[in-house]
C-alpha cells in the first residue's frame, strides 16, 4: 500500500531532472602505418592524388606510348603491320574481359589490397616488358598487362568513392576526373621523348611508377567487405573473350589474304556469340544486362562504338604518318597533348552549351562536321600538315560527342539499372578498339566488307538498307550520318595507307570507287 500512495505523490508533482550533456566523441583506431586522412569516409582527396595519378599514369602510359611506338616496335620485331597490333589488340581483350572480375573480386577482399597485388604485378610485368626481346612473349605480357591496367581503373574508381565523406562523393569523382585530363597532356609528351631515346624506356618507366604505387598505397585503410560476396559469370566473361579473340583474328588472317581462314574465324565468333547470348539470359549476374538492351540504349551503344572505332583508327594512322615522313616521336607526343589540351578547354565549355542544346543535337552536329573533316582528309592526304591539322579538328569535335555519349547511356535506364549499365559503355568501349586495331591495320576492315567479288555494287543499296544500324532506330537520319561517317573513314584508310605502306593491290581502284558509288548511294537517302 505504501508503493501505491508513494507512486500518487510522484505523479502529483512536477519533476525536473537535469541530465548533463554528454559528448560522445568515436575515435577510429589507427593501425600501424595507416593515415587517419587515408580512412573510409574521411579521406581528404589532397591526400589521395599521388597513388591516383601514380595509377593513371601507368596505365595511360602503358596504352597511349606504346600506339606512338608500334612503328618502331615493328621494325624491331621485324613483324607486319597486322601482327604488331595484337600488341594493343590483346591488351585491349584482356581488359574488357577480366576488368569486371577484378572489380569483383576488388569487393570481396577489398580495393585496397587487391591494388596491392595489382601493382606488385604490374611492377613485374613491366620490368619484364623493358627486357624481352620475343615477340609471343611480349604478347603475354601485354596480355597480362590489360588485365592488370584494366583492374586497377575499377578498383581506383570504386576506391575513391568508399573513402570519399558521403557528402562529397560525387566532388572526388569530378576531381578525378580533372586529375586525369591533366595527366592526359603530360604523358604524351613523356612518351615521345621516350621512344625517341628507345621505345623500351616506356616500360621502365611505367614499372616505375607501379614501385611507387605500391609504396602510396601502403597507408591507406582497407573498406569493409560485404558479408555475402559478390559473384560473377565467368562463364560468359570466357565465351565474350573468345567471341571477340576469334574476330580479331579473322581481320589479323584477312590482312594476309588467307580467306578461308578468316571465313572459319569469323563462323566461330558467331558460334560464340550466339552462345553468350545464350549464357547470359541463363545467368543471375549476367556480363550483359540483355534486357536493357532496347532503344534508345542500343542506339547510343552503337554511336559510342562507332565513336571509338573512328577514333582508334585515327589514332593508329597519326604515329604511322609521322615515321613515314621522318618526325620523331617527340612531335607526334606534342601534337597530342595540343590535342588533349583543346579537348579539356572543350570539356570545360561543353555544360555550358548543353543547357541551351539539345544532347541530340550536339551528338549529330559533330558526327556531321567530322564528315566535312574526312572528306578534308582524302583532299589533302598527302600533306602531312594537313593530315595533322585534320586530326587535331576531328579530336575537338569528337570531345563533344564523348562527353555526352556516357551520360546520356546511363540516363536512358530506369535508376535500379544505373549500376548495371555502368560498365556496358566502358567494355564496349575496350572491345571496339581491339576490333578497331585489327580492322584499319593494313585496310583490313574495307577489304572484308567492302571487297567488290563479296558484295556487288547493284546489291549495295539494298545491304546498306538492310543494316541495323539505322533501320530500327527513332532518329534514322543521325545513325545514317554516323554509318556514312565511317565509311569515309574506310574510304580515307584505303587512300591514305595506299601512300604510307605503299600496297600494290590491282583492286585498290575498284575499292575505291566502290565506296564512292556507296557514299552517294547514302547522301541521296539522306537527301530523300
Amino acid at each position: 500500500m505504501q508503493s501505491n500512495d508513494d507512486s500518487d505523490k510522484l505523479q502529483s508533482e512536477n519533476i525536473t531532472v537535469q541530465i548533463p550533456k554528454i559528448n560522445i566523441t568515436v575515435i577510429q583506431k589507427q593501425k600501424k602505418f595507416k593515415a587517419l586522412s587515408l580512412m573510409p569516409g574521411q579521406a581528404k582527396f589532397a591526400h589521395m592524388t599521388p597513388l591516383l595519378f601514380l595509377s593513371g599514369i601507368t596505365c595511360f602510359m602503358d596504352t597511349q606510348a606504346t600506339n606512338m611506338a608500334l612503328p618502331y616496335m615493328q621494325k624491331d620485331f621485324d613483324v607486319s603491320e597486322s601482327l604488331i597490333q595484337w600488341t594493343l589488340t590483346i591488351y585491349y581483350l584482356a581488359q574488357a574481359s577480366l576488368s569486371i572480375p577484378i572489380a569483383k573480386f576488388g569487393e570481396n577482399i577489398g580495393q585496397v589490397y587487391t591494388l596491392f597485388g595489382l601493382f606488385v604485378i604490374s611492377f613485374l610485368i613491366n620490368i619484364g616488358l623493358f627486357f624481352v626481346k620475343n615477340f609471343p612473349a611480349f604478347l603475354v605480357l601485354r596480355f597480362i598487362s590489360g588485365a592488370v591496367c584494366g583492374g586497377q581503373l575499377v578498383c581506383r574508381t570504386s576506391l575513391v568513392r568508399k573513402l570519399a565523406p558521403p557528402q562529397k562523393a560525387q566532388q572526388y569523382l569530378q576531381y578525378l576526373q580533372i586529375l586525369m585530363s591533366i595527366m592526359v597532356i603530360i604523358v604524351p609528351l613523356l612518351a615521345g621523348v621516350l621512344i625517341d631515346i628507345d621505345w623500351p624506356w616506356i616500360y621502365l618507366v611505367c614499372a616505375l611508377s607501379a614501385f611507387l604505387n605500391i609504396l602510396t598505397v601502403i597507408p591507406y585503410t582497407n573498406p569493409e567487405t560485404p558479408k555475402e560476396k559478390a559473384k560473377f559469370d565467368i562463364w560468359g566473361c570466357v565465351v565474350l573473350f573468345c567471341a571477340i579473340g576469334f574476330l580479331d583474328i579473322a581481320f589479323t588472317i584477312l590482312s594476309s589474304y588467307h580467306y578461308v581462314g578468316c571465313g572459319v574465324f569469323v563462323v566461330l565468333s558467331i558460334i560464340m556469340f550466339v552462345v553468350f547470348v545464350y549464357i547470359e539470359k541463363k545467368a543471375a549476374d549476367p556480363v550483359l544486362p540483355l534486357q536493357l538492351m532496347k532503344n534508345p540504349v542500343v542506339s547510343y551503344i552503337i554511336a559510342n562504338v562507332s565513336y571509338f572505332y573512328i577514333g582508334t583508327g585515327l589514332g593508329y594512322l597519326l604515329p604511322q604518318t609521322f615515321m613515314f615522313y621522318g618526325h620523331p616521336a617527340s612531335q607526334t607526343g606534342m601534337i597530342t597533348t595540343a590535342a588533349a589540351l583543346v579537348m579539356l578547354l572543350v570539356s570545360l565549355f561543353l555544360p555550358k552549351l548543353s543547357k541551351k542544346v539539345l544532347n541530340k543535337h550536339i551528338m549529330v552536329t559533330s558526327f556531321s562536321l567530322n564528315v566535312i573533316t574526312i572528306i578534308c582528309g582524302i583532299v589533302f592526304s598527302s600533306n602531312v600538315y594537313a593530315f595533322i591539322a585534320i586530326w587535331l579538328v576531328f579530336q575537338t569535335i569528337n570531345t563533344f560527342f564523348s562527353q555526352l555519349v556516357f551520360p546520356i547511356t546511363l540516363l536512358s535506364v530506369p535508376p535500379q539499372y544505373t549500376s548495371q549499365m555502368s560498365a556496358v559503355p566502358t567494355t564496349s568501349k575496350t572491345l571496339t578498339q581491339g576490333v578497331a586495331m585489327c580492322a584499319v591495320s593494313r585496310g583490313g576492315f574495307s577489304y572484308a566488307f567492302a571487297y567488290p567479288k563479296n558484295i556487288a555494287y547493284e546489291k549495295s543499296a539494298q545491304v546498306v538498307r538492310s543494316r541495323t544500324l539505322y533501320v530500327t532506330y527513332k532518329n534514322e537520319i543521325a545513325y545514317e550520318i554516323f554509318y556514312l561517317f565511317i565509311n569515309f573513314v574506310q574510304l580515307y584508310y584505303i587512300l591514305l595507307f595506299k601512300q604510307l605502306i605503299q600496297l600494290n593491290i590491282p583492286q585498290i581502284q575498284v575499292i575505291q570507287q566502290y565506296y564512292l558509288k556507296l557514299i552517294l548511294i547514302q547522301l541521296t537517302y539522306i537527301l530523300e
